[in-house]
C-alpha cells in the first residue's frame, strides 16, 4: 500500500495528494484557485447580478419594441 496516497474526502477512494479531483466521483481535492474573471454562477451575488441585468434587458427591449410597434 502506497503511503502518499491520500482519501478522497467524498468516496474515501485513495488517489494522490496533488490531484485537482478524484478520478472516481469528481470530488475536488485541491484547494481552488481564486477566479478572478468570469461569472462564477455558483456564487448568489453572481446569480443575482445576471438576473438582473437579463431583466434589464428583457425591459430594454419591450420599451424598444412597444415603441416601434405603437
Amino acid at each position: 500500500m502506497n503511503t502518499n496516497l491520500i482519501p478522497c474526502p467524498a468516496c474515501g477512494k485513495l488517489i494522490s495528494p496533488q490531484a485537482a479531483a478524484c478520478p472516481q466521483c469528481a470530488q475536488p481535492i485541491a484547494p481552488a484557485k481564486n477566479n478572478t474573471q468570469g461569472i462564477n454562477l455558483r456564487d448568489p451575488i453572481h446569480i443575482l447580478g445576471v438576473a438582473l441585468a437579463l431583466l434589464m434587458l428583457l425591459g430594454i427591449a419591450f420599451y424598444i419594441f412597444t415603441a416601434v410597434m405603437g
